[in-house]
């Protein structure tokens, strides 16, 4: 707050970092299938976020190691991990697309 913070976010982990994987994500961590969602940034403005479904019959979900892939393979120089569960919800003009 005295730093002039007015909205706080807490995410994690860094799946990118500098256009690398991050030690979290080479070390497969979590290697769990679960939904995940990730956000990226690929350059200045340029933003990549990528949803993946899990716990369905048609999609067991994506390790965390996969997703950091995914990340960087989509040109990202910095991502990370968000919650990709039930609260995670991709919409477009009202009409949510994922389960």
């Amino acid at each position: 707050m005295e730093d002039g913070a007015v909205q706080v976010y807490s995410f994690g982990p860094c799946l990118v970092k500098d256009g690398q994987l991050t030690e979290y994500a080479l070390n497969l961590t979590n290697s769990s299938y679960n939904p995940r969602l990730a956000i990226g940034v690929a350059e200045d403005g340029h933003y990549i976020v990528v949803m993946c479904e899990g716990r369905l019959k048609r999609s067991k979900g994506v390790q965390m190691g996969a997703l950091a892939q995914l990340m960087l393979d989509r040109g990202c120089t910095l991502a990370v991990n968000m919650d990709g569960g039930q609260s995670a919800v991709i919409a477009f003009m009202g009409k949510q697309l994922n389960e």
